[in-house]
């Protein structure tokens, strides 16, 4: 049976994207507790965050690794469920919450950068096999589209396409 969504084409990279996205996440949500790690591949970025420049508030943490406050949130109760992460109030501002590695984290931080050439070697052999270098572009992308939100290109594209100030026209 053919792909719908590739059968549609451009317009649905981020539906590809996320697929590509999910099915990492799923291999790696299997595979971790096979390494020993104890936390979600999600929560991995926040983990290594903190292990690399040690405690830092929510804010810090979004901020360093271009995720929403919210996501930062979600994840830093994940691995403070797991024991991995400690918070606490911000002794000179009480409305922030300084997240900080347990020891139990610092242990699962050290078997994560282990797990790291695993991981590497496991998404090279892919790409590879896919005949696809794709993450220098990938990185050019996630650039270009913070120096110039992708809306903005939507709009543009729209007016060059004769759409009225870059909306549709009710007539379609």
């Amino acid at each position: 049976m053919p792909d719908f969504i590739e059968d549609e084409g451009l317009p649905f990279l981020p539906h590809v994207l996320k697929r590509v996205f999910d099915e990492l996440v799923r291999g790696c949500t299997i595979w971790f507790p096979e390494a020993g790690l104890q936390f979600s591949p999600r929560a991995a970025s926040t983990l290594r965050t903190l292990d690399r420049l040690g405690p830092l508030s929510i804010s810090e943490i979004a901020e360093t690794i271009h995720q929403t406050h919210p996501a930062i949130i979600g994840w830093v109760k994940q691995l403070q469920a797991l024991g991995l992460v400690e918070t606490k109030a911000d002794s000179r501002d009480r409305r922030r919450t300084i997240v900080s590695l347990t020891e139990a984290g610092l242990r699962q931080a050290a078997l994560d950068r282990r797990a790291d050439a695993i991981l590497s070697d496991a998404y090279r052999a892919l790409l590879e096999e896919a005949g696809a270098d794709i993450l220098a572009p990938l990185w050019r992308i996630e650039k270009l589209n913070r120096e110039r939100p992708f809306e903005e290109r939507l709009r543009e594209a729209a007016i060059e396409a004769g759409w009225n100030e870059g909306k549709p026209s009710p007539e379609g």
